[in-house]
This record gives C-alpha cells, structure tokens and sequence, in this order.
C-alpha cells in the first residue's frame, strides 16, 4: 500500500511538471522532507485519510489550473488574431518538452508585421520581426524546411502544408513551461 502512494505522489509531482508548475512541485517535495511525512508501508488511519483528502486537494487543483489555463489560452489567442501564412526554414523538437518544438518562418503573408512580447510576458506563442517569424506550437516534428504552415489564432488552427501536397492541420496551445522558454532563450531568438 505504501508503495502504491508513493508511486501516486510521484506521478502527482510528474503532471504537475508536465504542465510547468515546477514550483509547485518544489514547495511539496521540501514539504514533505521537512515533515519527514512520506508515506511509508506502515501507516496510521490519520496518515491514510491525510493522504487520501491530500491527494483530492491535488487533483482538484490540476483540474482547476487546467481550465484556467485553457481559458486564459483561448482569451491570449483570440486578442492576438494573428493571420500568418510563411514557409518553414528551420526546425527544433528539443527533448523533454513534450512534443513542443521551434519554427523559423519567413512570412509570406501576416495582419500583424512585428510582434514581440519577450520583455513583457514569460510566455508567448511566436515573434514576429523583420520578415521573420519563430513560432512555439506543438507538433512540428512534422514540419520540414520548405513547408507553408499557416497560423490562425482566432479559429486556433496550426496548418502544414506538405511540398508533397499533403495538409495537416493542428491546435494551436500556449506552452507555459518556463523551462521551455529558457531553452528557446539560450538557442534561439536571434530576430
């Protein structure tokens, strides 16, 4: 039994990871270290239920950040109304992030010809500057150089237009992860 929560703690402390609440994670790991409360094989009835209304806690929180996120998502897109048509010059899938990776875009066409909000926001779909766009979408491993990717952020759509002729279409998702962007920070961001 013990072994059990353990492992439900840990995939706990893992989604919340997966969606960027490192210091979410942090604050409980040195909270139970400091406790020294870990769940062991041998535990009392208090420490069960404790676990059990901790674990409740915890799911109704990623439930709620879930849709708050999702709102705040919807709302970020809709003001930004970004119509972007471009060809794909480069792509990066780096590990651990989930699938997200890197477009540089030489835009063909776009409503909005310079949009920039590194030094306002720690996060942020794309950047549009001098011609050049680098956008931050899920999925484009799929993406190769040469390629039209279309963004409509209203209708929330990513497109790729294969050269082979072949369309794939995608939602579009703002990533959060702070990790991620430091990545993007340190190779990227060269417009």
């Amino acid at each position: 039994m013990g072994l059990l929560v353990l492992e439900l703690v840990a995939g706990i402390i893992g989604m919340f990871m997966a969606v960027g609440h490192i210091h979410l994670v942090q604050s409980l790991t040195q909270y139970f270290i400091k406790r020294n409360s870990f769940p062991t094989q041998a535990g009392s009835m208090n420490r069960k239920v404790t676990i059990i209304i901790a674990f409740v806690v915890l799911i109704f929180l990623i439930v709620y950040n879930l849709r708050k996120n999702s709102r705040d998502s919807s709302r970020y897109f809709d003001e930004l109304a970004l119509h972007l048509k471009g060809e794909v010059l480069s792509v990066d899938v780096p590990n651990g992030y989930n699938g997200f990776g890197i477009l540089k875009v030489k835009v063909l066409e776009s409503n909005i010809n310079n949009y920039d909000l590194r030094n306002k926001s720690d996060t942020y779909y794309c950047i549009i500057k001098n011609g050049l766009a680098e956008i931050y979408q899920l999925g484009v491993v799929e993406c190769k150089p040469g390629d039209i990717v279309i963004v409509d952020t209203q209708k929330k759509e990513f497109t790729i237009q294969k050269r082979d002729g072949g369309k794939i279409v995608k939602d579009i998702v703002l990533y959060t992860n702070e990790f991620f962007y430091k990545y993007v920070k340190k190779h990227h961001q060269d417009l």
